[in-house]
């Protein structure tokens, strides 16, 4: 009996296989009820996602600046540089400055940056934000910039495409009007004139207590984090408000850095 079986099911695939070879394709009837009838699709529209409290992303139509805006950029795919007796750029891997163990922005910065984005209905752009110390060499080996502040995140550089920087200037002073917490205190609201010569910019710089800012013109400041056509500012803290104390970072205090790494 099995023998006949196993005959029967060879007889059946070989006729299966023949009518392949044919080009035969056996039919499958579907069977539907008499009630049923197509899906058809409805237009589809775009939906706004949900609008949620803690939802603060956006400036306007810009993104709001958050920390992660002042990340290193350095990159070990930027050309190598053999003066100053440096070799190569950083590789991009590390995190933002640690203050007491966490990764830090001195917050007065992105503020004044995402102020400055309500304010003039642009983009800011931040060509330098956070630098390591390796990139930090890199990217401006000058006398000016060894104890650059950006190696701590208390300095940034940016520009807004299309505006005039001393424009951004009034702005940034227009923030401490606006500030509640500071708004009666002359020693925040009121901006000096930095008159000394040993800075590397042309136009004087403008101070209060808490921050010190510098035009770069078009042909000033060509760093390799500034290798673009616009005048840009640079904003550096000089007081920490929350800690009440100065903020400083000397040539000591570069070399100590450089040491310690």
């Amino acid at each position: 009996m099995k023998i006949v079986n196993l005959l029967l099911l060879m007889l059946a695939l070989t006729a299966c296989e023949k009518k392949k070879k044919q080009g035969q394709v056996e039919a499958a009837y579907i069977y539907r009820k008499s009630d049923e009838s197509f899906y058809t699709p409805g237009a589809r529209k775009a939906v706004e996602p949900p609008s949620y409290a803690w939802d603060n992303r956006y400036v306007g139509d810009h993104f709001r600046i958050t920390k992660e805006f002042f990340r290193c950029k350095g990159s070990s795919a930027n050309p190598m540089i053999l003066e100053n007796q440096i070799a190569s750029d950083c590789n991009g891997a590390h995190s933002l400055p640690l203050k007491e163990g966490k990764e830090c922005v001195y917050p007065l910065l992105i503020d004044l940056l995402n102020y400055l984005q309500e304010k003039t209905k642009k983009q800011v752009v931040i060509t330098t934000g956070h630098r390591c110390l390796k990139h930090n060499h890199y990217a401006d080996p000058t006398i000016y910039n060894r104890a650059s502040m950006h190696m701590i995140g208390a300095e940034v550089d940016s520009y807004v495409e299309g505006e005039n920087p001393k424009n951004l200037v009034q702005l940034i002073q227009d923030y401490y009007l606006e500030d509640e917490e500071v708004n009666s205190d002359p020693d925040f609201t009121t901006f000096k004139r930095y008159e000394k010569d040993n800075v590397n910019v042309r136009t004087k710089p403008w101070y209060n207590q808490e921050v010190f800012v510098k035009l770069y013109e078009a042909d000033e400041g060509r760093d390799f984090d500034n290798q673009h056509a616009y005048p840009y500012l640079s904003v550096q803290m000089r007081y920490d408000r929350e800690k009440k104390q100065k903020v400083r970072f000397t040539f000591e205090d570069a070399e100590k850095l450089l040491h310690e790494n």
